[in-house]
């Protein structure tokens, strides 16, 4: 099970209690933010930088880690990427990737 954390920034113990959570059955979380700088990303297995989420090729990086990283599952950490997530559901559907919102 791989699980991609967006908009990481300094939630450095959700994406420990993450990893701890799904170290047991093999899977690996991948942190995202717009800042390389934001600690968080620096405790998952892998990190990945990706737009603001207001800039318009924000969906498409999204879409393209979930396949990069076969990922299972999204928790977005910020507010403001609730409804933009959940307007993408289908797409998520479809490549097997869950939102968890």
């Amino acid at each position: 099970m791989n699980i991609l954390v967006t908009s990481a920034g300094r939630r450095v113990k959700m994406v420990q209690y993450l990893n701890e959570a799904i170290k047991d059955v093999g899977g690996r979380v991948i942190a995202a933010d717009c800042d390389l700088t934001a600690p968080a990303l620096y405790f998952a297995d892998q990190h990945e930088q990706i737009p603001r989420i207001d800039d318009e090729k924000y969906l498409a990086s999204i879409l393209a880690l979930c396949k990069k990283w076969n990922i299972d599952g999204i928790i977005y950490l910020i507010d403001l990427e609730l409804e933009i997530l959940a307007g993408l559901k289908g797409k998520f559907d479809i490549i097997g990737t869950k939102l968890i919102l």
